[in-house]
């Protein structure tokens, strides 16, 4: 009897098994006999053929479960379907519901279903089943599309099974291919294009998913229901037909739904003869739909989106129009089989209706009026549903169209749908289905070399365990550029059909290891912008995005790898070999890479499972040691460390056994470059081949360079033993390139000699100084140009320019990074009567260096009155040419010397329409501008000045930041400012109405400072070690016109051997403030460190009103205590590692009696960083990543250290 437990499981599960019904049996084509009434509309390229078994598919289908419900999930009902290889795949069926309830009651015989994959995960189907026969549309993981459909219209016996690549080419191409077709694409509305802020970019990820349905009325010509049988019932069956595999785009990508309403039956127009319609020009059609809903007796309020089908070719669509007024402009026209493209083209009409614009590029130099250039993020053509994808002719980025929405379509669309006029009608149901959550693994900002692949990559965790596909796609936008070239920030990457996989090479993996070329993928040549989007989606309406963004740098790249790059290169088994690549300005700023990744495959490039080495510095050349994998597609992988570029093999090459015992030799930090002054570490690994055990023997070959001191770790070692060979360059103070030749000797083979090659870089920029405005200058303009003398090694320049000397991010007004000039022009409109401070730092091949101590300088002071307009807003009509004016009285006068507009604001549907000037009261006219800035639409807010370093931009501004007017207001220099201002704003052209709101003038005069006097600046004598307060004998400062407690006192610099604190409190740092009354109360306090050394810090007085004074240097001077030792016993402390890369730990040989600075110098004596050293401790770890390679001190009490920094 033990056999009978065994059995009922297994009867069990075998229950628990869904029956898989496949009603689809293939057919050999010649046995196929059609009906007369049958006609063959598409005959694809390829395709299979099979037979229906109809009770069998209406007896399955008769138990699909509804969508939305448990048992949509439970396999209920299993469908196998065939697929275009003549395999089948098991579809787990659901019921969906594309009409409403009143229509599907009063039509039922046409029904609609979807359904999963229980094999290929992430394959989707959606099919309808109609009068008209089965209709099937097959989803793979990469979007791509197969068809099962009927052989031939008039029958729904025999059926087809193909792929989108097998459609013939006028089932694919939208038309000629030098051209666009007869009836090209309109919109009919002006365009508005839009791209969603970065900010709200990711705002769905993690929230449920709701499905958005909108009432959709389709009203037929009565050619297109000629086309579809010429019936009621076969034209609507038609139309579920067709909304169905709308849907299967929308649905996916939006989670929306077009749901028939039951008066479309009201609008399938049978007779051509008798229909509402006239001619073939789409646009025609669309307008026409308002008056054949009327006279089909629809209301408004019975739809939401209205739409046409009509005989033809292409479509139009209103832009934004779901919701609206005009929410029936609408029309999509096709032919013969009403196929593919048909679908295409309704998606994307649907798309401009819900807000959506064209994402391609550039279109043969054709249709240049439909060019959206805020969406254009595709290359040529485009490839996706709100491409122009096949007629584009030489900008075609391939002939049929991929049926799914950009990521850049996504969020506008989205951003219409949920928040613009889509959100204004249409309802919500819950789907019990989550968005995915994505993330990436980069910062914005970092830099790639030009003409180097790279590879991008994310991750994405989807609630309900879904299957989650990824589409990587560029999101620029740049100037119309040809396919195949670049410009600007054009795009140059097309995207891709979603995978299964989160990553995505750039250009794809196959173009790189055939060194091939692709149109559509190309390589950024110069320094530009690059911005990438992940979209992920989990099939069933759930969508998920994040987005990178980052630049490649023109004076970087191509990096390549350089061997092994032939087919005869071969390396041998357990040998040390030497990888080389083209470091190409990588490892200089901005790309900043200072470590490389090095990766093996052995499969020709598709994986690289093998690291040779992780982590290695980016000097061009590594020896790793050979794994013991013989192959002859061996390629290697060079990977920029925290960057994502690389480069890969440009052929296969060889590794193979070793043939005879030997010595192998490998070497790190081989070469370089040495910032001065400074030592190198090169590290020396020996390993023997088949057995090979004797001796080895290290030395350099002589002379060493002058001023080049070297040390072996060891000569001799044994074969698999490393050694360290350190080489001081500390005397070395040239720019040069040494070539020293390590030799390695053993008894029985040929000696091994390895150049070392090392290129010294000098850091000397004592000859760096702030110029101008010279520190501590008053009265200074509004508008200004910093100058500095350059530094001797300094190759660019950091600048900041900063309302506090913290420069923090807060207090920042400009800044600049890595310019070449040694000028900066301040494009910010300064502040009156404010201190600014600047700082300069130099860059150079060594890295960033110290910022050089602030400049202060003060603005010019004024007293400014504003007058208002009381009579505004005001409109302008959109009929004829109107002329508005707007009228201030200013009450006082007094010749003008210095003024501005202080506002205009308003609205205007033609912005370049406007003329707009400004009349004083003795009729000096002064014009603001006019015909400026296109066909802008919109909002504007303009301050107006001729002080302002920023001339009138486009688009205007809507921000109320000062510009200078197109011709200067110093015309009204002189006059009496009393009197009657009058703002005049003619509308030049008729049509395009808008509206002025505000309108302001302000008149300034200078004011007469009486600024801080320094009556008191005497040095401050402390004892070494011991604290003493800043008294006004030492520090004082007077003001006619203020109190001690208004007259403030800003750090600039704090001193570097002991701090400063205001009552107790912590040491104050640069920006810090303390108040005259402050000193006199006994507050300021300086606490020495006990170095013995002098000290001091530079400051400025304000006194709240525009006055200043500034920047002396307060001094500190040591006096010596009594003659006993103050450490009471010899400190001694030891560095390591030392050369350190990140992090550097002190020890001490005892615990420490007293608390001491640590303090950190460069080479060049300027204090870095201080911290404070605990009572009794015994070591501390410095923080030192953030510094560039070179020689640096550290300083612990009396006692100094030599610190040397590597990368």
């Amino acid at each position: 009897m033990r056999w009978i437990v065994p059995v009922l499981l297994w009867a069990a599960a075998l229950k628990a098994q869904p029956t898989v019904v496949m009603p689809l049996k293939p057919v050999v084509e010649e046995a196929i006999v059609l009906p007369e009434q049958a006609e063959r509309r598409l005959i694809p390229i390829r395709y299979r053929t099979y037979e229906l078994d109809k009770a069998g598919l209406q007896s399955a289908l008769s138990r699909a479960p509804r969508e939305f419900t448990p048992e949509a999930r439970q396999r209920r009902c299993v469908l196998s379907l065939p697929l275009p290889d003549g395999t089948q795949e098991a579809f787990s069926v659901w019921e969906t519901f594309q009409v409403e309830p009143a229509l599907a009651e009063a039509m039922p015989a046409a029904r609609t279903y979807a359904g999963e994959a229980l094999h290929r995960l992430g394959m989707t189907v959606r099919f309808s089943y109609t009068q008209r026969g089965l209709n099937a549309y097959i989803f793979w993981p990469d979007l791509s599309l197969s068809f099962v459909e009927v052989y031939a219209w008039g029958q729904d016996r025999y059926y087809m099974a193909y792929g989108a690549e097998d459609l013939p080419e006028e089932a694919r191409i939208r038309g000629p291919q030098q051209k666009i077709v007869v009836q090209p694409e309109v919109l009919l509305s002006p365009s508005q294009p839009y791209a969603l802020p970065v900010e709200e970019r990711g705002s769905l990820l993690g929230e449920p998913v709701q499905l958005k349905q909108y009432r959709l009325i389709i009203s037929t010509t009565g050619e297109f229901s000629e086309d579809h049988g010429g019936t009621r019932e076969l034209v609507y069956a038609a139309l579920v037909d067709h909304v169905n595999r709308i849907n299967a785009a929308y649905e996916r990508d939006f989670s929306l739904r077009f749901v028939l309403v039951q008066a479309t039956l009201a609008t399938i127009f049978l007779n051509p003869a008798t229909d509402p319609f006239s001619g073939t020009d789409n646009g025609a059609l669309a307008a026409q739909n308002q008056q054949a809903l009327a006279l089909a007796g629809v209301p408004p309020a019975a739809y939401d989106v209205g739409h046409v089908f009509a005989r033809g070719g292409g479509g139009v669509g209103g832009l934004g129009v779901v919701c609206m007024g005009s929410k029936w402009l609408g029309c999509t026209s096709g032919s013969g089989s009403y196929g593919l493209f048909f679908t295409y083209v309704a998606c994307q009409e649907l798309g401009h209706q819900l807000g959506g614009n064209h994402t391609w590029n550039r279109c043969g130099g054709f249709a240049a009026d439909q060019r959206a250039p805020l969406t254009a993020y595709e290359p040529g053509s485009g490839s996706t549903i709100m491409s122009y994808v096949g007629g584009c002719g030489p900008d075609n980025v391939q002939g049929s169209p991929d049926l799914y929405f950009h990521g850049g379509s996504i969020e506008e669309m989205r951003k219409y749908i949920d928040f613009e006029g889509g959100a204004q009608c249409g309802s919500l149901t819950n789907t019990g289905n989550q968005h995915p959550t994505v993330s990436l693994p980069y910062a914005d900002g970092f830099f790639i070399p030009i003409g180097t692949p790279f590879e991008l990559t994310g991750t994405a965790t989807d609630p309900d365990g879904d299957a989650l596909t990824y589409c990587w796609e560029q999101m620029d936008i740049g100037p119309e550029t040809p396919l195949g070239t670049q410009l600007g920030n054009s795009p140059i990457f097309r995207t891709r059909p979603a995978v299964s996989a989160p990553n995505r090479y750039f250009p794809q993996l196959s173009t790189i290891l055939n060194g091939t070329m692709d149109s559509r993928e190309l390589l950024p040549e110069y320094t530009r912008n690059l911005t990438f989007m992940l979209t992920v989606r989990d099939g069933r309406g759930g969508v998920g995005a994040a987005e990178v963004s980052f630049k490649s740098w023109g004076d970087a790249g191509p990096f390549t790898v350089e061997y092994p790059n032939q087919v005869t290169d071969r390396w041998n088994v357990g040998e040390y070999a030497e990888v080389r690549w083209n470091v190409a300005n990588t490892d200089k700023a901005p790309v900043n890479c200072s470590h490389v990744r090095i990766r093996l495959s052995t499969d020709g490039g598709l994986t690289y499972p093998i690291v040779l080495a992780e982590r290695v510095s980016n000097d061009g050349s590594h020896f790793v040691r050979v794994p013991n994998v013989s192959t002859t597609q061996a390629r290697v992988r060079v990977d920029g460390a925290d960057n994502v570029f690389f480069d890969i093999s440009n052929r296969n090459f060889t590794i193979q056994q070793p043939t005879q015992p030997s010595l192998t030799l490998g070497l790190d930090n081989d070469s370089g470059q040495l910032c001065l002054p400074a030592e190198h570490t090169v590290s020396v690994h020996t390993a023997g081949v088949l057995g090979f055990n004797a001796p080895v023997t290290l030395s350099l070959d002589a002379p060493l360079p002058p001023g080049v001191a070297a040390a072996f770790s060891k000569t001799t070692l044994s074969p698999g033993e490393s050694a360290t060979l350190t080489l001081d360059f500390s005397q070395v103070n040239t720019e040069e390139t040494f070539t020293l030749l390590l030799r390695a000797t053993a008894a029985g083979v040929a000696p091994i000699v390895r150049p070392i090659v090392l290129t010294t870089i000098r850091n000397d920029f004592s000859s760096l100084a702030l110029v101008e405005p010279p520190t501590g200058a008053t009265e200074q303009a509004l508008t200004q140009t910093l100058r500095w003398n350059r530094g001797l090694d300094a190759l660019t320049y950091d600048v900041q320019l900063a309302t506090s000397p913290s420069f923090e991010p807060a207090s920042l007004v400009a800044s600049v990074s890595n310019t070449a000039l040694d000028s900066f022009k301040v494009s910010t409109f300064l502040d009156k009567g404010t201190a600014y401070f600047w700082r300069v730092r130099p860059r150079n091949e060594c890295g960033t260096h110290a910022w050089t101590a602030p400049s202060f300088f003060s603005t010019i002071a004024e007293k400014c009155v504003a007058w208002e307009a009381s009579d505004l807003p005001k409109n302008l009509t959109a009929n004829g040419k109107p002329v508005v004016e707007s009228k201030i009285n200013v009450l006082s006068g007094g010749a003008i010397k210095n003024m501005e507009v202080r506002r205009v604001k308003g609205y205007h549907e033609f912005f370049r329409d406007l003329d707009v000037r400004l009349i004083s009261p003795q009729g000096t006219e002064v014009v603001l501008w006019s015909s400026r800035c296109g066909n802008f639409n919109g909002f504007f807010n303009l301050r107006l000045t001729d002080a302002s370093p920023n001339t009138f931009p486009c688009p205007p501004p809507n921000n109320g930041l000062p510009y200078r007017p197109q011709t200067p207001l110093a015309a009204f220099t002189g006059q009496n400012a009393a009197g009657v201002w009058t703002l005049r704003v003619q509308d030049t052209q008729i049509g395009g109405g808008g509206t002025i709101e505000q309108f302001q003038l302000e008149f300034c005069a200078e004011v007469t400072q009486r600024p801080p006097v320094l009556v008191n600046n005497n040095p401050l004598v402390v004892q070494v070690g011991n604290n003493h307060p800043i008294t006004p004998d030492l520090l004082l400062a007077t003001d006619p016109d203020n109190t001690p407690a208004e007259l403030v006192f800003t750090l600039l610099t704090v001193p570097q051997y002991g701090h400063l604190a205001k009552s107790g409190s912590a040491p104050l740092q640069p920006g810090a403030q303390f108040t005259q009354a402050d000193i006199n109360n006994g507050a300021m306090r300086f606490f020495d460190y006990g170095t013995g050394r002098s000290d001091g810090f530079l400051f400025i007085v304000s006194d709240g009103q525009g006055g200043f004074f500034g920047t002396p240097r307060f001094r500190i001077e040591p006096q010596s205590v009594s003659t006993h030792a103050a450490e009471g016993r010899a400190l001694d402390f030891h560095l390591y590692p030392n050369p350190a890369r990140e992090v550097v730990w002190l020890a001490f040989e005892l615990p420490t009696e007293r608390a001491l600075p640590i303090t950190l110098f460069d080479s060049a004596g300027r204090l870095l960083e201080q911290t404070l050293l605990s009572v009794g401790s015994t070591g501390q770890a410095l923080l030192v990543s953030g510094y560039a390679p070179g020689l640096y001190l550290v300083q612990v009490g009396p006692v100094v250290k030599r610190l040397i920094l590597v990368k």
